[in-house]
């Protein structure tokens, strides 16, 4: 990313990395301390940044949190790019092929109500949206069900917001590495930014 002239802010969520804190499953406490710090950055660097061209990459959890970034704290971005994501806590908390273990962390951090699952599900606020989506996901995903994505690209067309959807043949979870950054990642950012 570097390389293409991009500045790149890389943080942990609440309670991994050198994070501290109780984690909270992609939720509210997450989302806010990740939207706080990308706002202190912009102001650390007022004249090497530009604030209209803020665009959030997630993986996995990652992908849940940039989802919520968008949707609750739309005037920072241009863009997002949400690979391997839930959108729809609780229909992923009843898939079958959920591992037993990420299950465990989900009803621990969140407490598993209906209501903790609800503010962990960005696809019901998809209405708030204002920049374009990439979507990316892996048909072979046996972490998150491809379906998260499929429900994702449905909404969107319905409330007619801009985004691509792209489901990767024989994509396991972590899809990505260089030639998904160069036949997908690296034009939607050249596309979305040089408008």
């Amino acid at each position: 990313m570097t390389k293409r002239g991009y500045a790149v802010l890389m943080p942990s969520q609440i309670g991994f990395g050198l994070s501290t804190g109780k984690r909270d499953y992609c939720g509210p406490k997450t989302v806010a301390a990740i939207a706080k710090l990308i706002e202190a950055v912009l102001a650390e660097y007022p004249q090497s940044l530009d604030p209209n061209k803020v665009v959030v990459w997630g993986v996995s959890r990652g992908a849940t949190v940039a989802s919520a970034l968008v949707v609750d704290h739309p005037a920072l971005f241009a863009a997002g790019i949400l690979v391997s994501g839930v959108y729809d806590m609780e229909m992923n908390a009843g898939w079958s092929g959920k591992d037993p273990e990420i299950l465990r962390n989900l009803v621990e951090e969140t407490g598993g109500t209906p209501e903790a699952y609800r503010l962990r599900s960005s696809v019901g606020r998809m209405n708030s949206l204002r920049c374009p989506l990439l979507i990316l996901h892996g048909d072979s995903d046996d972490v998150v069900s491809v379906e998260q994505a499929l429900l994702l690209d449905r909404k969107l067309l319905e409330l007619g917001k801009e985004h691509e959807t792209v489901v990767v043949k024989g994509g396991r979870h972590h899809i990505g590495g260089p030639a998904i950054s160069r036949e997908y990642v690296f034009p939607f950012l050249e596309r979305i930014l040089q408008k």
